[in-house]
């Protein structure tokens, strides 16, 4: 009876660097479509996120502007400031008098007033939304800013006052009196790094 003798053959070299290549070439090909995908999604996360901020800048905008009320306020210094006034100067771009402010945690002890003092600044490229617990502000009053939305380079504002007329500045240089007369609306325009110039009209309460 014979026993038949079985030759195992081993890869040569030359095989194990085809092998090793097709591998390396398999591995790439694969690592750059997972890049890829994880590139669409973090660009489709940051678009998303941009969207979110948006539109949270525009609500915050709307719902302040449609309450304005023509309620005066006291700066630190004791200093009138009206009830809504566009700065050239100064940290806030715009500082206006709203309603609407709700208490329902009762943060404040005693109940604060529902109107409340709101401004709106740009700082490092950033928009926030500044406001203050009481509207007759004293010296050691905290201030409370919230970002809104970042990449901002330009805000900007017009009027739309009772004459039908658009005016630059508020109040209006025209204007005499301790009592100014509130804008029918209000034009915002924000220019954005990344978007350019976004611009949105806001009515006034009442008007």
């Amino acid at each position: 009876m014979s026993v038949g003798i079985h030759h195992q053959r081993g890869l040569t070299l030359l095989e194990l660097l085809l092998a090793s290549a097709i591998f390396l070439i398999i591995s790439v090909a694969a690592y750059a479509g997972w890049r890829q995908v994880q590139l669409v999604k973090t660009s489709t996360d940051e678009q998303s996120q941009r969207m979110d901020d948006l539109q949270r800048t525009f609500y915050y905008l709307a719902d302040d502007f449609g309450q304005l009320v023509n309620r005066p306020v006291r700066d630190a210094f004791g200093s009138e400031l009206h009830p809504l006034q566009l700065n050239d100067i100064g940290e806030n771009r715009i500082e206006f008098t709203r309603s609407g402010w709700v208490n329902p945690a009762f943060e404040i002890v005693p109940p604060r007033s529902t109107l409340q003092r709101v401004a709106y600044r740009v700082e490092d490229n950033q928009l926030f939304r500044v406001y203050w617990y009481h509207l007759d502000r004293a010296e050691d009053q905290i201030t409370k800013k919230r970002l809104l939305i970042g990449g901002v380079s330009e805000l900007s504002f017009r009027f739309f006052d009772t004459s039908k007329q658009w005016k630059e500045n508020w109040p209006p240089l025209s204007n005499t009196g301790d009592v100014f007369s509130m804008p029918l609306a209000v034009e915002v325009t924000i220019t954005f790094d990344d978007v350019g110039e976004i611009t949105r009209l806001f009515q006034v309460r009442g008007s």
